[in-house]
């Protein structure tokens, strides 16, 4: 009767044992599988942000280049608007000039 008591309690111990690895085994693979879903987003996201970075550095340039661009035409309105008026002046003074030698 003892054997058989000691028996039934080895067999439960054993069965609880086998359930308590079963739930850890089940919770590292759990573990794992986040482990491995945070490893997949974290190199998405690194992969994102360099080529962002890549596509800021791009965008920068071509600021840059626009923004040297515009001065260079603002240059030449500013130079063309100088040219524009010593014209009209010079026509303006002949416009005199045939004013007073017709008047």
């Amino acid at each position: 009767m003892k054997l058989e008591t000691e028996y039934t309690q080895n067999t439960k111990n054993h069965e609880e044992e086998v359930q308590l690895r079963l739930k850890f085994e089940a919770k590292l693979n759990d573990m794992h599988q986040h482990f491995r879903d945070l490893k997949t987003q974290h190199t998405r996201a690194t992969n994102d942000l360099f080529a962002a970075k890549e596509r800021i550095e791009t965008l920068e340039q071509d600021l840059t280049k626009r923004n040297n661009e515009n001065t260079e035409l603002n240059k030449l309105v500013v130079d063309y608007r100088s040219r524009t008026n010593q014209q009209v002046e010079k026509i303006q003074s002949q416009i005199r000039e045939m004013d007073i030698k017709n008047g």
